[in-house]
């Protein structure tokens, strides 16, 4: 995107994180938002796939209440929580189904192509009205696997 060009303002909360303890459940990463943040999230992702590039969003540390929808070991599996989440949209034909969620220097990078774009687009307008458990990405108990879960006010 060059600099001429405006990016969507986000707005609302994200949570993303990972457990570190008890990681057989919910290997990978996690993530809610609330209703502001998954419509900033949808706008972001939408710009993306127009003009590809990438984005850094500010992250919100899950609340208790967020951290209780999954119940990973009562509520009370230890984790940890990247301060941004930065985007990456490879837009060429043969990064079509690239998916690769790193966590460097406290910031999450997510790198993915078209086909694993449209699932994250789905799985994130899905989060208002879904209890979550459900996920995305890596293979199965993979730690590039991302997770949805509903946001509790």
């Amino acid at each position: 995107m060059n600099s001429n060009q405006s990016h969507s303002k986000f707005v609302g909360s994200v949570s993303l994180w990972r457990y570190v303890e008890n990681e057989r459940n919910y290997p990978g990463w996690n993530l809610s938002a609330d209703s502001l943040g998954v419509a900033s999230l949808l706008s972001i992702l939408s710009e993306l796939q127009a003009v590809g590039g990438h984005r850094t969003i500010p992250i919100t540390s899950p609340t208790l209440s967020t951290l209780s929808v999954p119940n990973n070991n009562s509520g009370k599996a230890k984790w940890i929580a990247p301060t941004k989440w930065r985007l990456i949209y490879l837009s060429t034909d043969e990064d079509a189904d690239a998916w690769s969620f790193l966590f460097q220097q406290d910031v999450a990078i997510l790198s993915l192509g078209r086909n694993r774009m449209l699932e994250l687009i789905a799985g994130i307008a899905n989060l208002p009205q879904s209890v979550g458990d459900f996920r995305i990405g890596g293979s199965n108990n993979s730690a590039e696997s991302l997770w949805f879960w509903r946001w509790i006010e």
